[in-house]
């Protein structure tokens, strides 16, 4: 497995025109497919009168994940070439959305190849792009009386406690570079009483 991937510090967008058709383009940094579809749900609540909503994502530490759609488009007319733009930058953890309003002139599929791609082209290229370290993501559950191992592991690895829930028990979210991932092992181990769950690699 790779111990780091490319992707995009921020959001960007970007406009391109082809015969009155605009193209918006907008490029986010992403770890799950649950924020694409909330992302996708507010771009379509924002431009509701745009003819098309058209993406491609990728994701995974080894852009093992990925989708497009063309949203009624011809197949392959949009959602491919704005991918083709992802991976020309060899990025992961990346939605790109180009919203097309049609400006009443049929531009043929190398029009519509050639305008998604760019609007996904200019939106990539105002983005600022950051090498991330990979990080396993995991769950660990304690007693209340034991929580403070939890917070002891996390200072001996200088690692990051993401997110904690208390509901009787302790729940811990707990991020750890691949590359310490034998010594989380490791240090897990001495304490028993600690139940630890893999969630999943960002």
């Amino acid at each position: 497995m790779a111990e780091k991937y490319k992707t995009i510090a921020a959001q960007t967008a970007s406009e391109c025109r082809e015969r009155n058709s605009r193209f918006l383009g907008f490029a986010y940094p992403v770890c799950e497919e649950g924020q694409i579809k909330s992302i996708i749900h507010d771009l379509k609540s924002k431009y509701p009168d745009a003819t098309h909503d058209c993406f491609a994502w990728v994701l995974g530490s080894e852009a093992s994940k990925y989708r497009t759609f063309d949203d009624g488009e011809p197949l392959n007319s949009a959602g491919k070439p704005i991918l083709r733009q992802i991976h020309s930058l060899g990025l992961t953890n990346v939605l790109v959305v180009v919203v097309r309003y049609f400006g009443g002139k049929k531009l043929g599929i190398p029009g519509l190849i050639q305008n998604y791609g760019l609007a996904a082209k200019m939106a990539l290229e105002q983005a600022v792009i950051i090498e991330k370290q990979v990080k396993q993501i995991f769950s660990i559950y304690s007693n209340k009386e034991e929580s403070h191992k939890v917070y002891e592991l996390a200072r001996r690895l200088g690692v990051e406690i993401v997110s904690k829930d208390s509901n009787g028990n302790m729940t811990f979210e707990m991020k750890v570079d691949i590359e310490m991932l034998d010594q989380f092992v490791h240090l897990c181990s001495k304490y028993p009483n600690l139940v630890v769950e893999y969630q999943r690699t960002e």
